[in-house]
Parts: C-alpha cells; sequence; structure tokens
C-alpha cells in the first residue's frame, strides 16, 4: 500500500518551504524529485528481511533532471526527531537498524533516475506483531564547491506490523496496546449478528483511563492521519459496530444538536488488560452487498493524549 502523491520541486532562484507527507528545502534552480513520497507498509511480517519496494510493487526513486549530476545522501531517522509530529495512532520505530538502506550514499548522472532498494528486517518476536511504527527516510544533497545551498526532503515511512492474537502469557510491546490490530468479517451475510473480540493492555505502571470509539472518517481526514488500507472504502455508517467492554461507561455525546453514538470510557490498571467485544449487523439493502468497508476501533489515553487503533474491515456478501 502506498500514497500515489509524489513530489516534484521545481524552483527558480527562489526559496520554498512545501509541506505533504514530509519537510523539503530547496534553493536555486531544481528539478529534482522522489516518488513515492510516502511508504506505508501494511501486514508486514516479523523475522523476514523484506525488501519493501517489491512488497509493496513500487520501488523507491530518485529523479535528477538537472543537467548535472547529483550526491545524495540517505539516513533512516526516528520521525519524533524531525519538524513534524508523530502520525496519530503510530510510535517512533523502535530499532533504526531495523530500516536499512541499499546504499546511504549515490551519485545519479544528470536527467537520469536511481530506484534504491529498502529493507525492512524486524526479529522475530510475537510482541513485535500488532505494532504501528513511523520512521524518516531523510535525503539531502552532497554540497559541491561552488553551490551555497543544498536540497534536504523526508519521506514518511509507516509501518504496521502483521495482527495475530498473543497467547495470555505474551505481552505486545510498547505501553498500550491492541490486539488484534485488525479484525475481519468475510463472506458477511447482510442482516446477520456478527462478533469479534479485541484486547486492550495497559504495559505501564500507572493506571490509565481510555476513550474508545467507532469512527469512519471522510477520504481527506483519513488519508492526512491514518491511512485506509487499499481496495477498502469507508464504512457508510458506525452505528453498525458497537463496542461492549466490561465495566465501561457511556459517554453521550451531541452535535449540531444532534445525537451521536455514546463512546466508552475505561479505566485499566497499571500491567494489566481487558476484553472487549465488538457487534457488527449490516442492514439488509442491495447497495451492502459485495462491499469492502473499513473503520477503526479508536482509543485514547485520556492523560496523555496518546492514540491507538485497530482496523475493523468488513466485507459483505
Amino acid at each position: 500500500m502506498f500514497n500515489n502523491l509524489f513530489v516534484k520541486v521545481v524552483i527558480r532562484f527562489c526559496f520554498l518551504y512545501l509541506i505533504l507527507s514530509g519537510e523539503f528545502y530547496c534553493f536555486g534552480d531544481s528539478n529534482i524529485w522522489v516518488e513515492p513520497s510516502r511508504l506505508i507498509i501494511l501486514n508486514l511480517p516479523v523475522g523476514k528481511k523484506i525488501d519493501i519496494g517489491e512488497y509493496l510493487n513500487v520501488p523507491f526513486t530518485i529523479h535528477n533532471q538537472n543537467d548535472v549530476s547529483q550526491i545524495f545522501l540517505l539516513e533512516i531517522a526516528k520521525s519524533s526527531t524531525m519538524k513534524r509530529k508523530l502520525l496519530q495512532g503510530y510510535d517512533d520505530l523502535f530499532d533504526l537498524d531495523w530500516i536499512q538502506l541499499e546504499k546511504t550514499k549515490v551519485e545519479i548522472n544528470a536527467k537520469t533516475s536511481e530506484k534504491i532498494k529498502i529493507y525492512a528486517n524486524i526479529p522475530y518476536d510475537k510482541k513485535y506483531c500488532n505494532q504501528h511504527w513511523e520512521a524518516t527516510l531523510n535525503i539531502k544533497t552532497e554540497q559541491t564547491s561552488g553551490q551555497l545551498f543544498g536540497l534536504e526532503f523526508s519521506v514518511q515511512l509507516l509501518v504496521e506490523t502483521e495482527s495475530e492474537k498473543l497467547s495470555n502469557e505474551k505481552k505486545p510491546h510498547g505501553s498500550f496496546s491492541l490486539i488484534p490490530t485488525v479484525i475481519k468479517f468475510e463472506k458477511v451475510k447482510l442482516g446477520q449478528n456478527l462478533t469479534g473480540t479485541v484486547k486492550l493492555y495497559n504495559n505501564e505502571k500507572a493506571t490509565h483511563t481510555y476513550i474508545v470509539t467507532i469512527i469512519s472518517p471522510s477520504d481527506k481526514v483519513i488519508e492526512q492521519f491514518i491511512p485506509r488500507t487499499v481496495g477498502y472504502k469507508k464504512l457508510p455508517n458506525t452505528k453498525w459496530i458497537t463496542i461492549s467492554i466490561p465495566g465501561a461507561k457511556n459517554i453521550k455525546r451531541k452535535k449540531n444538536g444532534q445525537k451521536l453514538e455514546p463512546i466508552k470510557e475505561i479505566t485499566i490498571n497499571s500491567e494489566n488488560s481487558i476484553l472487549g467485544m465488538l457487534k457488527v449487523k449490516i442492514p439488509k439493502s442491495k447497495k451492502n452487498r459485495n462491499q469492502n468497508w473499513e473503520a477503526l476501533l479508536f482509543v485514547r489515553q485520556i492523560d496523555t493524549g496518546k492514540v491507538n487503533f485497530n482496523r475493523v474491515q468488513i466485507q459483505t456478501k
């Protein structure tokens, strides 16, 4: 899965500061761009070395359409060290060595392009399943004699590792987790009542309270914050999914005088977990047949504002 948007920077004797899915600093006469500008890797296996370009069927490419050759320096960095905030629901990649570059320095001749292989190699451990991580591929041009300024830009890497249920003895990595991170309802009959379960983990040495709700944001919102899985559309109505969590409070909501579905508020003791249930029922209607829908189980830690999410995928007959 990837964002088709690519960034082409064409500047003549000016300075442009542009934010798309990364940050771009451009000076002078430049005709350099990369594609894709954001790499979104879903369901990434752990314990295997993965060529990300092959996995996504989209090679990462640097284009140099200037009249002179250019040397580029590449490095993987923690997104939190960059000027932008981490994407909601994602943490800094735990170990930067898990993303490896084929080359950290490359010279690209004038009017040509170069494909750069990027590898993911997350060690085999079940605790690394069900993770949402973010890293940044930072690229800058090497300044040569006579150049006053260089070009620097960054590419966002979003990694979601394979979704898998864990044994009761095994805790997931991270301070706050949802297991599994993808709940699939396949070959759904319209009007049928279905259930699925999700476990919320508080792995910290402190008690926390969480807000839990189902969201199905607009295309624009979900693309800016949490990218949707390729092949799925947003769920038309979040009321088709209800959440049941033992001990949770219902918080009533209104918007523009209209009643909204209540959200859940649940407190989880330190180093503890709780099992929640999702109930799904899709109304009988011709327009609901043969659909692939996705919604998000959205969880926010109240005191810190930290967010996590679970994908709920529904395929109707």
